[in-house]
């Protein structure tokens, strides 16, 4: 198999046996549960140095939460369509962010005031976990709305595979 492969230019075979899962359109494949503690470990580490680089420019607190929300969390969005993140990490990650924004502020700026738009007094600064529920609802959405048609359902999830009930339910819950 591997001399047949590398007449294609394919030099490894990825498996759940390798640390770093397969990244494909910047998407992680993923085996097993350490491959993707392992990417959102990497992303993390980018966010961080994104963090330390852009703190030695002199920004506002609203031009920092700018910077954070379209920067420096551009690859997390793009990411968390298809990763789920777990509360420890997406802990991580707010605590970074948070600390980039509250850079030389005293006292510091308490999460719930950062999260707030600006029209009712806060920064404006993106939560990760509701953009998480929100940028994978939008993705899941026009998946459950086309499953249900392509089956021709009277009523709502009435004779649904049972997959997509559950994921029905769970996504009514978060909405």
């Amino acid at each position: 198999w591997s001399s047949h492969m590398q007449t294609f230019g394919i030099t490894h075979w990825h498996s759940a046996i390798d640390n770093q899962p397969l990244t494909y359109l910047g998407f992680p494949l993923y085996f097993n549960v350490s491959q993707r503690n392992n990417f959102i470990t990497c992303l993390t580490d980018k966010i961080r140095i994104a963090c330390h680089i852009h703190s030695q420019r002199n920004l506002s607190v609203r031009g920092r939460a700018t910077v954070l929300n379209t920067l420096i969390f551009s690859k997390l969005w793009y990411v968390l369509r298809l990763t789920p993140l777990t509360l420890q990490q997406i802990d991580t990650i707010k605590s970074i962010g948070q600390k980039f924004i509250n850079l030389r502020i005293f006292p510091p700026l308490a999460y719930s005031t950062l999260i707030k738009r600006r029209s009712r007094g806060g920064i404006g600064l993106l939560d990760i976990r509701t953009q998480q529920h929100l940028l994978q609802d939008r993705w899941l959405q026009p998946l459950l709305v086309n499953s249900i048609r392509e089956q021709n359902i009277t009523t709502r999830y009435h004779t649904c595979p049972l997959a997509i009930q559950y994921l029905a339910q769970f996504l009514i819950t978060f909405f």
